[in-house]
């Protein structure tokens, strides 16, 4: 595949020029770092992209960040 040619409509996975948005599934681990979650957030956007944040357990609940903060998964590791 060269420079510049769409994957997306080539596989047929969607994406631009494609049927549909490309799902991106992102596993929120304990004590992650927010750039780690800021940087698929602002990658994968709508709408060629379809991003869910799921937790890196079987049961979505709460996660910590580094920092104290408190981020809440509504997926857990069956999203992926």
């Amino acid at each position: 595949m060269g420079v510049g040619e769409n994957r997306g409509a080539a596989t047929g996975r969607g994406g631009p020029g494609g049927e549909g948005p490309v799902r991106v599934v992102v596993p929120v681990l304990e004590e992650t770092s927010l750039f780690e979650l800021a940087v698929p957030c602002a990658v994968f956007e709508p709408p060629h992209y379809e991003l869910t944040l799921c937790d890196s357990t079987p049961a979505p609940g709460p996660r910590r960040a580094r920092g104290g903060l408190r981020l809440e998964t509504e997926r857990g590791l069956a999203a992926l």
